[in-house]
């Protein structure tokens, strides 16, 4: 049996979409702006996309990392750092 390539390894199938419904779900649990919501989740899933090669979960993952931040993010105090 010959060994593959990496690039032959991937697995590009679509990744089920969370949809708009979770965004503003999450935006609604966390009580921060959906745009805000939006554009964590967005750079979280592009992230983990350049770094992929089983795509299929990318979405969950993609929202519980934006989860953690913007959790992370309500318990600094204001106008301090972390």
């Amino acid at each position: 049996m010959s060994a593959l390539p990496k690039e032959s390894m991937t697995i590009d199938s679509p990744s089920v979409t969370l949809g708009p419904w979770a965004v503003a779900a999450l935006a609604k649990e966390l009580a921060v702006p959906v745009q805000q919501v939006q554009e964590v989740y967005q750079k979280e899933l592009d992230e983990l996309a350049a770094q992929a090669r089983v795509r299929i979960y990318l979405d969950i993952l993609a929202l519980r990392s934006t989860r953690a931040i913007l959790r992370k993010r309500a318990q600094r105090p204001p106008g301090g750092r972390s």
